[in-house]
């Protein structure tokens, strides 16, 4: 992916923002209504199955594994801050 995260952390070249009007401080989650047909819509048929189907991906065949830079992963439905690279989870 181009750019997996809902904004990107500072660092000594690059200067903190936002995209899609994402905030990095934490707010109240509030339950997203949208119709199957919206959902559908917005996300791949990956993110449809994994998200609202409570499918799983294959383990190790994410592109987002191998993501490093900095920055803070959002949730693909909601837009929501999930966690930052440097906490994400490497098995080695």
């Amino acid at each position: 992916p181009s750019n997996p995260f809902c904004s990107q952390r500072p660092t000594a070249s690059t200067t903190s923002r936002t995209t899609a009007g994402l905030s990095t401080s934490p707010t109240k989650s509030r339950p997203v209504e949208k119709t199957d047909e919206e959902w559908k819509e917005l996300l791949t048929p990956e993110q449809y199955y994994v998200l609202r189907k409570e499918g799983t991906e294959t383990p190790g065949a994410s592109e987002l594994n191998n993501v490093k830079e900095p920055g803070t992963f959002c949730c693909a439905g909601c837009g929501s801050p999930l966690f930052i690279t440097e906490t994400k989870y490497d098995p080695g």
